[in-house]
């Protein structure tokens, strides 16, 4: 008879298990977060380009439905503490799509897939939500001396897909093709967009460590390829693998029971909606940075270096704002900045509804 600890590594797919599995995964990531907190500033103390970041840690952002405002975390790259966070979130989403991806290349029975989905629902859906409601670290959204709780409503509602899929999933679907290229289009897109997010960071030309003579037209290149990159990834992943696997999960879950196909279509429908919201944040960012890039180069032909050039840019120019947009926090997860104006910030608001915008604060997919 199989003990406790063997039906753990094989993730049996028994709600028994797969909840002791979520929890352990709950416990282990919150641990992991503490050494990201401890180590991460440590680590990067010397580095100029970090030194640079921004220490503020609250932002007053208007709350829901036009009430007042609050102060809420600031999660972007801009910031010391955001940029920990989203190493912390990389990590996590990069080990669990990869043993989605991995149990999907080698067929090992859908353990490495159970695996990953337990990961996704405990170490970051239900861990986040569980610190943002009682206002401890790592996730909590709200200044523990504010009243007010509002920017957890749009947690919850990004988090829903997690919440309502993941143990069915693990429960009845583990081993079946369509649902493992769903969470891989999902979790690795989020994963392979915060980690460019990171690299992108060290090189925003924005920075005055990286506007000498020599470094800044490099920087920016590199920088507008990489957003591209990133685009093209967000796209193929969440624009084409994705919707291809949605009317086959759709049926799966359906054919179990009808009510498990609706929660799963809803489930699925709260993602497209957001991935709608994704792709539309992104590409004027990248098209306002390439309008930059040939701003630079063109002032760069008349006589001017290229740092002069973008220097000389108005600071309103639609390059620096896209660069702010850029690294305000990862555009697959984040898709609406902090300086989105108050017109957009309604409009937007009143488009999607209940899945309100956390301006300018990273949600953890």
């Amino acid at each position: 008879m199989a003990t406790i600890v063997d039906r753990l590594l094989i993730a049996e797919p028994s709600l028994a298990i797969q909840c002791a599995l979520v929890s352990l995964n709950l416990v282990i990531w919150w641990s992991f977060f503490k050494v990201c907190a401890f180590l991460v500033p440590r680590a990067l103390s010397s580095a100029v380009w970090y030194q640079q970041l921004t220490d503020e840690v609250w932002t007053q952002l208007p709350g829901l439905a036009g009430r007042e405002a609050c102060p809420v975390k600031r999660g972007g790259f801009d910031t010391k503490y955001g940029y920990m966070v989203w190493i912390f979130v990389g990590i996590h989403h990069g080990v669990a799509g990869g043993l989605i991806l991995y149990s999907n290349l080698y067929s090992d029975g859908g353990v490495a897939f159970r695996h990953g989905l337990a990961m996704a629902l405990g170490g970051c859906d239900i861990l986040q939500l569980l610190q943002c409601a009682a206002r401890a670290e790592p996730f909590h959204e709200v200044k523990p001396d504010n009243g007010s709780i509002d920017t957890v409503v749009p947690l919850i509602a990004h988090h829903l897909f997690g919440m309502i899929v993941i143990l069915p999933t693990n429960l009845f679907f583990s081993t079946d093709p369509s649902i493992q290229l769903l969470a891989i289009a999902l979790l690795l897109a989020a994963a392979v967009s915060v980690l460019i997010g990171l690299v992108l960071e060290p090189i925003d030309p924005e920075k005055p460590c990286n506007q000498g003579a020599q470094r800044l037209l490099p920087c920016y290149v590199v920088f507008f390829s990489l957003y591209v990159l990133n685009v093209c990834l967000i796209v193929a992943l969440r624009w084409v693998m994705y919707p291809f696997q949605i009317v086959p999960a759709v049926t799966r879950f359906w054919a179990v029971n009808p009510v498990l196909g609706i929660l799963g279509g809803l489930a699925i429908s709260l993602l497209v909606v957001f991935n709608v919201a994704v792709l539309v944040s992104m590409v004027p960012v990248a098209w306002d940075l390439g309008v930059g890039l040939s701003e630079i180069l063109a002032s760069h032909e008349a006589g001017k270096s290229a740092a002069e050039a973008f220097i000389a840019l108005p600071v309103s120019a639609s390059s620096k704002s896209a660069l702010r947009r850029s690294t305000c926090a990862s555009p697959a997860i984040c898709p609406f900045p902090p300086d989105v104006s108050q017109a957009a910030f309604r409009s937007l608001r009143a488009s999607f509804g209940q899945l309100q915008s956390n301006v300018g604060k990273s949600d953890m997919l």
